[in-house]
């Protein structure tokens, strides 16, 4: 996902645009699945619930006037770096 079009998604995710954040947390959910997954296995459903919940909060919190780079978004929704060898 270029960054443009992540702005874009932000943007109209804060306007309440449910399609658009729908857009981002599929994005996202490889990501997500796979920090999950570093939880024991019982516990992957809930991990894999707070951090969609996390990263929703963060979408829609986000400070749209500050621009970073996706591994520093990234890390700023999910809490975790980005791994890169999915």
């Amino acid at each position: 996902m270029k960054e443009i079009l992540l702005y874009d998604l932000v943007e109209k995710a804060q306007r309440g645009d449910s399609e658009a954040l729908r857009e981002i947390l599929d994005y996202f959910h490889p990501y997500i699945k796979k920090i999950s997954k570093q939880r024991k296995k019982q516990e992957w459903d809930d991990m894999e619930n707070e951090l969609i919940l996390l990263v929703i909060k963060n979408i829609l919190n986000y400070d749209m006037n500050r621009i970073p780079d996706f591994t520093e978004f990234f890390q700023m929704v999910t809490g975790y770096p980005p791994d890169y060898d999915l």
